[in-house]
């Protein structure tokens, strides 16, 4: 389908695609969208395609090293193309459900939000692979991709995207939170009756990647499931304030990070610490999944809690699942409602895919999707490159 016969449409059936920084696969996404002002979402499938153990490491490897060559990043990018136009393809054939439009997010391997001195010039970027053009041609669906680099070009530091997302799935009748804990945490907020430019969001910092690194590292396990080491385990409170001092905690927003920040080398520092310490490596785990209820906790009392009082509060990501933060946020959040996306017929783990759905939709309706006062743009503007099939 061309653009010229989706822009007639009342009503739009799209997919989306989302990788996260844990890079453990495609999340895939169909919902109905309609309207301009009022936009509407309905929900129709969701799927989760675990990457190929090659892929993944290939992936994980792009995001940390800076030694890969130029030949092997621009394949890499083509062949995650091809990886997200079958995950497509399987999606359409096991549904049946016919889609007039694909969005995706891509893979992160870099995500640089603060401008730096480069070649004499201030610059940020933000780079998600995973070619769009492929993905059209493969499918034969109109693709949009690359949502990021329309804030950076903005003035913004392309990150976090899916907060005026949340604000059109979930509404304004309440004062409401919705918190992703995926690989990083982060936060929008709103109070009740808020316009899109009252919109709070921000990364808080670490939320699954440095917990998935260490028990890895440690044992062999891709995570702790249902945070079952960390309700074991005990808080070192040394070695927890030595790690909060990361200067991340300490920026206001706007603000995002990733793995550049909080990966392996952050991992790295805190095994090492943990020895100095002489903690055990259940309790190094209960402590590293303390930091992220912390940099939460710290990051709502400093930046949201002063304007209003979160009453709904939205758990989403794979983190939604972890019975350690659950106790944790329940007992710090004690006057919210705390419920996960569930309750509004969205899956907590593909709300991530369902944002870029919308945002693919908003790119074709020519609508804005970033919020200055959230990523530090100078203006609203229109995000992602449209790819045809």
């Amino acid at each position: 389908m061309w653009l010229s016969e989706l822009i007639k449409k009342k009503n739009l059936t799209v997919l989306g695609l989302s990788s996260g920084t844990s890079a453990d696969g495609i999340d895939a996404a169909i919902v109905e969208i309609s309207g301009l002002k009022q936009i509407k979402v309905r929900p129709l499938y969701f799927s989760v395609f675990p990457y190929a153990e090659e892929v993944r490491q290939a992936a994980l490897y792009s995001a940390t090293s800076p030694e890969d060559s130029i030949e092997y990043l621009a394949r890499l990018n083509v062949l995650l193309g091809e990886v997200m136009a079958e995950t497509a393809l399987a999606v359409l054939k096991e549904t049946k459900i016919k889609i007039d439009l694909i969005g995706s997010h891509g893979q992160t391997i870099r995500h640089l939000p603060e401008a730096q001195d480069f070649l004499g010039r201030k610059i940020r970027a933000s780079w998600q692979m995973g070619e769009g053009e492929v993905i059209a041609k493969k499918t034969g669906t109109v693709t949009v991709c690359d949502f990021r680099a329309g804030d950076i070009a903005a003035g913004g530091g392309g990150a976090p995207l899916t907060p005026y997302v949340n604000y059109l799935l979930f509404g304004n009748q309440k004062a409401t939170g919705v918190l992703n804990i995926g690989g990083i945490a982060n936060i929008s907020a709103w109070n009740k009756n808020a316009g899109w430019e009252e919109i709070i969001g921000f990364d808080c910092g670490p939320g699954n990647m440095v917990i998935d690194g260490l028990m890895t590292n440690m044992f062999k396990q891709g995570l702790d499931q249902g945070g079952k080491m960390a309700r074991a385990g005990k808080v070192n409170p040394e070695l927890l304030e030595e790690l909060l001092e990361h200067p991340f905690f300490k920026r206001e927003p706007p603000k995002s990070t990733g793995r550049e920040e909080f990966g392996s080398a952050f991992a790295k520092t805190a095994l090492r610490l943990s020895s100095e310490y002489r903690v055990s490596e259940q309790e190094l785990i209960a402590t590293i999944s303390e930091l992220t209820v912390q940099v939460i906790w710290d990051s709502y009392r400093r930046f949201i809690q002063p304007k209003f009082e979160i009453e709904e509060l939205y758990l989403t990501g794979g983190g939604s699942y972890n019975g350690y933060f659950l106790e944790r946020l329940k007992g710090l959040f004690a006057g919210a409602e705390i419920m996960t996306p569930e309750k509004r017929g969205f899956s907590r783990k593909g709300l991530e895919a369902v944002s870029f759905a919308v945002l693919a939709y908003l790119a074709i309706c020519g609508l804005p999707a970033n919020l200055p006062q959230v990523t530090g743009a100078k203006m609203r503007a229109v995000l992602g490159k449209i790819c045809l099939p």
